[in-house]
């Protein structure tokens, strides 16, 4: 998926911290002057509205806008943007996806030629020798590797229940252990047979 491009602020602590000013600051300026933020009140009869404040629409179209917005500092002088962070376009996600609450980037691809399993395996591989995440990322696996494991897990369980259901089924039926056990161990190499075939 291709990403959108975004106008991306980074801040110099430094210059910052030498006009007096904190990271806060520069945000509060920032978010009133765009995206606009509540100053009061205004009542029409019974209804009330917030009274929004921020930059004319003529005023916050472009980067240069963005680089040119003047920021207060303690001692009443005003500096533009430009002179605590640098303003850049950057791509960004043209969709954030979300799951339990977390954000959630897929990536998607096709097996040909092999089995899920050992392409997955390979892949995990890759990603810890390779691949460092920052705290609080981490890797699953979906699609239909999630269904194979679900499906195995599944089998893990249904397989020996099954299993023990059939000798109980010849023990019922023959009353003798030695019967049901002789007969209960074609089953393997009835499978060994199929497997041949």
């Amino acid at each position: 998926m291709i990403g959108l491009p975004q106008i991306n602020i980074v801040y110099d602590r430094t210059r910052i911290a030498n006009y007096g000013l904190t990271i806060q600051d520069v945000n509060d300026v920032v978010s009133t002057a765009f995206a606009g933020k509540s100053s009061g009140q205004v009542y029409e009869n019974e209804r009330r509205f917030d009274l929004v404040v921020r930059l004319d629409s003529a005023h916050r179209s472009s980067i240069d806008d963005v680089n040119n917005l003047m920021v207060p500092t303690a001692t009443g002088l005003q500096i533009p943007l430009s002179q605590v962070a640098n303003v850049s376009y950057k791509l960004g996600p043209a969709q954030i996806s979300r799951e339990a609450g977390k954000r959630r980037i897929v990536i998607g691809f096709n097996v040909s030629g092999r089995d899920v399993q050992s392409v997955v395996e390979d892949i995990q591989q890759q990603l810890a020798a390779k691949v460092k995440l920052p705290s609080g990322y981490y890797f699953t696996y979906g699609g239909q590797f999630e269904n194979l494991q679900k499906a195995s897990d599944r089998l893990m369980i249904a397989v020996p229940v099954s299993l023990l259901l059939i000798f109980m089924l010849l023990y019922f039926t023959f009353h003798s252990f030695k019967q049901a056990t002789l007969i209960f161990t074609a089953i393997p190499m009835s499978a060994i047979g199929e497997s041949l075939h």
